[in-house]
């Protein structure tokens, strides 16, 4: 078995749904995770905002890899397969929060504020 995210788009007809021009544009998306590798190919351009609740870790860089494989299953671009792994609503935007460490483990408290922050502002916390 080998896991393939062109296989996963088309499991669930997401190729018919583009064909009929919605990919998401315009739709917002939160993404609670480890963070995001901002210099993979297929999320250039799409993280509109970023937030890290982890207090020793206050840059949104994903040491673990779950985040930037969950930004990339929601909104990649396919950039680095030559549009073959898009993800399933590539026009949208990204705002991630970082609410689990290099570990891939999170108190409840990040995780919280990370879901207060999403609901609430979608925008980067003060650092004040």
């Amino acid at each position: 078995m080998k896991a393939d995210l062109a296989d996963s788009t088309a499991q669930i007809g997401a190729q018919k749904v583009w064909a009929e021009g919605d990919t998401g544009t315009g739709v917002k998306v939160a993404v609670l995770d480890t963070g995001v590798d901002t210099e993979h190919p297929d999320l250039a351009g799409q993280v509109d905002a970023t937030a890290s609740f982890i207090p020793e870790e206050p840059e949104i860089t994903d040491f673990h890899g779950h985040g930037t494989h969950t930004a990339s299953t929601i909104a990649g671009t396919g950039s680095a397969s030559d549009g073959k792994e898009r993800g399933v609503a590539p026009g949208a935007r990204l705002e991630i929060g970082k609410v689990l460490n290099g570990r891939g483990s999170g108190q409840e408290s990040w995780i919280i504020a990370g879901m207060e922050w999403a609901a609430r502002t979608g925008r980067p916390r003060s650092s004040a």
